[in-house]
């Protein structure tokens, strides 16, 4: 097979792949709650805005009752700064908005592992079994629906890796 068409049947099968991913895991979790993003949120909204410690249960708990938040914050203090943009957005918009920069997050992730960590080129089978693999990692999935902060920061570690 040419050089050309393996790469237009790898990005073929890439988009045949994702597109359905991103319906799933994407698009229908926009309507979704969410477990560990309520914490975050209501953490940078007791510091930011309400001046109060995100360390403490009870504040935190008259802030923001209807999103369901249940948690104190466990992180340490710097890691607030993360979540500073929340205090500008709605709960469901700061969600969404999280959403949207884990599939980001999935997609920079792919690009600098495959090609800059393991240098793989398109014409290679190994591509292709690793574009699948990653879009059936039960935990990828998980961190999607908890509204974790995981895949930000593993493509911020990979990113360093190659500098």
């Amino acid at each position: 097979m040419a050089e050309d068409t393996k790469k237009k049947a790898t990005i073929l099968l890439f988009l045949l792949l994702y597109v359905p991913f991103l319906y799933r895991y994407g698009w229908l979790y926009f309507s979704k709650g969410s477990i560990d993003f309520p914490t975050f949120y209501c953490a940078a909204q007791a510091s930011f805005s309400k001046n109060v410690s995100p360390y403490d249960y009870y504040e935190l708990s008259k802030i923001e009752p209807e999103i369901g938040h249940r948690y104190p914050y466990l992180y340490p203090p710097p890691s607030l700064l993360i979540f500073y943009p929340c205090t500008f957005l709605s709960y469901d918009h700061a969600k969404d908005m999280m959403l949207i920069i884990n599939h980001v997050s999935i997609l920079l992730f792919m690009y600098l592992f495959f090609f800059k960590i393991l240098d793989l080129n398109f014409s290679q089978t190994h591509l292709t079994l690793w574009i699948v693999y990653v879009l059936i990692f039960s935990p990828l999935v998980i961190t999607l629906h908890h509204g974790q902060v995981n895949l930000v920061i593993l493509v911020l570690l990979l990113k360093k890796e190659k500098m």
